[in-house]
């Protein structure tokens, strides 16, 4: 039989909808349905009556996870509200919950602890309107305060020693911004003072001094003499250590100079080649490594217990700095988003009131994806669902959040232990598995998966059941609980199910990835071609394959290269999806090449590149040439020689002149604009692709301008550390239907998605799990720092924890991306011979003793070599016919003309034709957003004046409750409501209504020269005089010049309405109004055919720049 079975965890999923008073804790396997469990239990307490809309707090890991989950509650109150079998009762209170959605807090963690904040901002220490600050914005000010500490530091009569005594012992600066931004990203462990250490005695330049006799007196025992290794090396020991005899020990320059040296001791050296010492009769190449391996461990010790000493102080310096800028911060009502979090839960902790307050406004708290949530999100949750008569006692509160009594039935967490993958944002499993104890019973686990076919559930079980295990050690691992598959396979060939290809390879790891990359190309051409069978939807009728049917999941960006290659190479259309792999392509490094170059002219790896990027397309030859004619890769001074290189130079420098005046965004996109880099994208293949990473940089590049990012350089260096992050950033990918591509996106990226066809790629890599430079230890509270050959006393020991807990994540991330797959899941086991430890050689070893589980694959040859048609056509030259430099010219002048034509928009925004302030408008808006003002608050009020009664501006709050919350600022709706009342009491406003003929949100387009422009009028009314057009603005602007100036920027935005309108009707427009709602003030243009020449002059000046 083929389709879907009866769930076996159907008594389970009752206890979800029934069981309201009972606290559970779900452990939704992959694929079982654990959001249509969180939309059950929500629904139920609402038609139970147990709850109502407006005191149930719904938490989920992202805002895309939270706009689907409110969305999918709304679905089932509709359907249950129609629901015959349902009581009356039960569907009024249905239709009851589904007139105050818009009320409901189904939101990210980030965003209900803001929520909380913002309702008592006095009790936590913070101003009333405080701010939240963009993580780019709050990135780049850390930056700028920590290298303000840095100069006060360093000059600082008390912490100025320490820092150069560090240095002087090894430590770099970088080490410590590096210690510095770990503390800052998670101070709220940062709960205790770090000790400090007694400096040891220093006896490690003074035996080397000493011992420099004794090793020139075995020196004459190597028979090679100076050729003997180990006699060359205590050679140079020795002169060491008469030149630190020479030196005055007092100063610390001998024991920087032994710092820095390396290690005294030597490995290498034979005892045939060595005399017998007669003074002690021991072999003297025995005798030799002995001493100096002693004067090693001797410094080894010293240095040690002295960098330990120097770097205790400091850490607590830095302590004390993260601190102080916290405290700051709160002040200036500034939130990071990791302030939220840490400001609700003291909120919530400290405050007996607000305790109770909150437990009363929320009945129920229900957690989606709790694997991946952070403590201190648990403390929070834990918090509002505790039992305040429980808390009565002497000290009105638990003394530690883990002792909080939870109110029956008001929390409620679901979520996979086995797919927890983000220890880098502090997820823990350790945590969730005390969390679990806490709650006093066992969790309620769903196992039936409704994702995959059977034979990818039974080999998932077969290979994870014997790998995720407790071996890492206790606390460290998820236990697996098996899934039962909800899909039996109808028959196909190949069959549905789990595929294997590659294994291990005598060879390079670089040349095992060539491998592995040709091989996948030639897959994904062999699923089309045969073609293979996937299920269409949730019908169990099977279809043939498509290219976006198929995935491919990388563990780390390492493979993409090689991987793009080869299916370019075979003309597969492939999408590569996710800002950490998309930073890692070609097309972006070429285009950040060329802007490092424009910055650093005497970056000649980056002018190279530049030169024979996309953006200029020099080639080899003519770099050679040009060098051969007495050119110089110098764009400040590129000398005699002439051609396209010079011609690039040229542009580069023109560019790097600018960069002075001309903000990073602007720079950027006008670059790709003049270098026609998106139209280059045409001429190639997977054009859609392309141009979408180019955007993606430009996109870039205005957020971190709009945040006050800086300069060129500044904007370099965030995003090519961005791109440092890799894997290590949360992403959803957009989904793209419209396009039949392969898609490639990391394992990370990857999950909550599900895919026809997985291939699971570059697993050949045998990476030794790594502690970093900084631990915090949750269970002892201490923090653990090495950096530099600098280490705290239980580094070491918490090194092998975290480094186990790290492997054991590598397992659930392998988890994750199997139970991506629906019908296919194809594995390749391509690795070196030697990477014993990598995914793929465990796998393979895993998978031998389950043969009948999966199959291998067979490749067709040739796909990635097949040959491309050389293109051909009428104005194809005679082989014999030679181009000659003016044919080259005349082409280029021909392709720029056709370029110019072709780039020149269909349509285009009035609001182009001024310099907005960015306040106003933001530039690319789709039309009805750009005729809605062009920020959160001037797009609320725009839609309240366009909504509400402009004669009695009934419902306003209300109308405005609703607008701010659409808009994602809900608790600024009074402001909203106080600019729109402001517009509706203004003078003009109150003569359009009188008149009875007035319009709002009127479209209008105008032709000029064969290109549209287009906008939204904001009120457009008709008196005895004839026109008036109405713009509301909300600048904040102050009466007087800046008025004035507004004036002057918004006079051609206006104008140009007045021309379509005057085009479109064939009356004329009188007058044309600027109602700037904050300043209260109306500004009058009455010689409006004035205006409407300067609009029309603009737009042609417009156009002709564009092309």
């Amino acid at each position: 039989m083929t389709g879907r079975v009866t769930p076996i965890d159907q008594a389970q999923r009752d206890r979800i909808a029934r069981s309201l008073d009972e606290t559970l804790f779900v452990e939704a396997g992959a694929g079982t349905g654990k959001t249509t469990a969180l939309v059950t239990r929500i629904v139920e307490l609402l038609v139970s009556g147990r709850a109502d809309i407006d005191s149930i707090a719904a938490i989920t890991f992202a805002e895309a996870a939270a706009s689907e989950l409110g969305e999918r509650v709304r679905w089932a109150l509709e359907a249950l509200a129609q629901d015959p079998d349902r009581g009356e009762a039960e569907r009024a209170r249905c239709l009851q919950a589904m007139g105050g959605m818009e009320r409901v807090s189904i939101q990210t963690l980030h965003g209900f602890a803001g929520s909380l904040l913002r309702q008592r901002p006095l009790e936590a220490g913070l101003p009333p309107a405080f701010d939240t600050v963009e993580e780019i914005e709050a990135g780049l000010e850390f930056e700028r305060r920590w290298q303000e500490w840095l100069d006060q530091a360093l000059e600082s009569a008390e912490t100025g020693p320490l820092v150069l005594k560090a240095l002087t012992l090894g430590l770099r600066l970088e080490d410590l911004s590096t210690i510095a931004r770990a503390f800052h990203r998670d101070y709220d462990l940062l709960t205790h003072p770090f000790p400090t250490a007694e400096e040891p005695v220093t006896q490690a330049v003074r035996a080397l001094v000493d011992a420099a006799a004794e090793i020139r007196r075995l020196l004459p025992l190597a028979r090679n003499g100076l050729d003997d290794p180990l006699a060359s090396h205590a050679g140079r020991v020795a002169a060491l250590a008469e030149r630190l005899g020479a030196a005055d020990r007092q100063t610390g320059s001998a024991l920087n100079v032994l710092a820095r040296w390396g290690k005294l001791s030597f490995s290498r050296g034979r005892i045939p080649d060595w005399e017998v010492d007669p003074a002690t009769a021991k072999n003297g190449c025995t005798a030799m490594k002995a001493l100096l391996w002693e004067l090693e461990e001797l410094k080894a010790r010293e240095l040690e217990g002295l960098r330990r000493a120097a770097l205790l102080p400091l850490l607590e310096s830095l302590r004390s700095f993260v601190l102080a800028y916290l405290e700051e911060r709160r002040g200036l009502g500034k939130a990071e988003f990791h302030d939220l979090l840490v400001w609700a839960r003291d909120l919530l902790r400290d405050n007996r009131e607000v305790r109770s307050y909150f437990r009363g406004r929320y009945s129920h708290i229900l957690i989606d994806e709790f694997q991946d949530i952070d403590p201190i999100q648990a403390e929070i949750a834990f918090f509002l669902s505790g039992d305040t008569a429980a808390e009565d006692g002497e000290y009105g509160r638990p003394a530690d959040w883990m002792d909080t009594r939870i109110v029956p039935g008001k929390l409620f967490l679901v979520g996979d232990t086995k797919q927890s993958i983000y220890r880098f944002r502090r997820a823990d499993i350790a945590s969730l598995e005390r969390i679990r104890g806490l709650l006093g019973r066992e969790s309620t686990p769903l196992v039936q998966n409704f994702r995959s076919q059977k034979p990818v559930i039974s080999w998932v079980n077969a290979v994870f059941e014997k790998w995720m295990t407790d071996d890492a050690g206790p606390g460290l691992q998820a236990p697996y609980i098996p899934l039962s598959a909800g899909w039996l396979p109808p028959d196909a060939k190949p069959p549905l199910g789990v595929h294997w290809a590659g294994g291990s390879r005598k060879a390079s790891a670089l040349e095992v990835r060539r491998e592995e990359s040709e091989a996948i190309a030639g897959l994904v051409h062999d699923i089309r071609s045969a073609p293979w069978s996937v299920r269409d939807g949730d019908s169990p009728a099977l279809r043939e394959a498509r290219y976006q049917d198929i995935c491919v999941l990388l563990p780390t960006r390492t493979s993409l290269r090689p991987l793009e290659r080869a299916l370019d190479d075979a003309a597969i259309p492939y999408r590569v999806e996710g800002q950490s792999l998309v930073l890692g392509t070609q097309d972006v490094r070429d285009l950040i090449g060329c802007l490092r170059a424009i910055d650093a002219p005497a970056d000649q790896v980056a002018l190279v590149a530049a030169l024979r990027s996309s953006a200029f397309a020099c080639n080899d030859v003519e770099l050679l040439e040009f060098v051969e004619s007495g050119g110089r890769l110098d764009y400040l001074e590129p000398g005699p020689a002439g051609g396209p290189v010079k011609e690039a130079l040229d542009v580069l420098c023109r560019f790097h002149r600018d960069r002075v005046w001309e903000p990073p965004d602007r720079l950027i996109e006008r670059f790709v604009r003049e270098r026609r880099m998106v139209e280059a994208c045409f001429g190639k293949a997977r054009p859609r692709e392309r141009w979408r990473r180019l955007r993606f940089v430009i996109e870039r590049s205005r957020v971190f301008a709009q945040v006050g990012g800086g300069s060129l350089r500044a904007f370099l260096d965030w995003i090519e550390g961005q791109a440092k992050e890799g894997a290590r950033m949360v992403e959803a990918p957009a989904v793209e239907t419209d396009e039949d591509a392969v898609r490639i996106m990391t394992i990370h990226a990857s999950k909550g998605l599900e895919f026809p066809i997985v291939v699971l790629a570059g697993l050949g890599v045998d990476r030794t799990p790594r502690a970093g430079p900084i631990i915090f230890d949750r269970t002892s509270g201490s923090v653990e720092v090495r950096t530099g050959g600098f280490a705290t006393a239980g580094y070491e020991e918490a090194q092998v924890r975290e480094r186990a807990a790290e492997q054991a994540e590598r397992v659930r991330l392998m988890y994750v991306a199997a139970t991506r797959a629906r019908d296919h899941l194809i594995v390749s086991l391509f690795h070196a011979a030697k990477a014993r430890g990598a995914p793929a050689a465990i796998i393979g070893r895993l998978g031998s003793e389950i043969d009948g589980l999966w199959h291998e694959v067979s490749i067709a040859e040739g796909p990635t070599t097949r040959e491309l048609p050389a293109p051909a056509g009428p104005g194809d030259a005679p082989a014999d016919t030679l181009d000659t430099n003016g044919d080259r010219t005349a082409w280029i002048q021909r392709r720029d003309a056709v370029i110019r034509r072709a780039s020149r928009p269909a349509s285009l925004a009035v609001t182009t034709l001024a310099e907005i302030n960015k306040e106003e408008v933001e530039r690319g808006e789709v039309p009805y957003r750009r005729g809605r003002g062009g920020t959160n608050l001037g797009r609320a009020v725009h839609s309240v004046l366009q909504s509400v009664d402009l004669a009695t501006g009934m419902n306003l709050e209300e109308i405005s409750r609703a607008q701010a919350a659409a808009e994602g600022i809900w608790d600024r709706w009074k402001e909203v409501a106080g600019l729109a009342r402001t517009g509706l009491n203004t003078p003009t406003v109150k003569r359009a209504v009188a008149t009875g003929r007035y319009y709002r949100e009127v479209f209008v387009s105008v032709p000029l020269d064969g290109t549209l422009f287009e906008g939204f009028i904001d009120l457009l009314f008709e008196d005895s005089d004839g026109l008036t057009v109405v713009d509301y603005k909300t600048d904040a602007l102050e009466a007087g010049e800046e008025l004035q100036q507004g004036k002057e920027r918004y006079a051609l935005q206006v104008g140009a309405y007045a021309m379509a309108v005057q085009q479109a009707t064939g009356k004329p427009v009188r007058r044309v109004v600027l109602v700037f709602l904050r300043a209260r003030v109306e500004i009058s243009f009455d010689d409006v055919d004035e205006l409407v020449a300067a609009a029309a002059d603009k737009a042609r000046e417009s156009l002709a720049a564009i092309g």
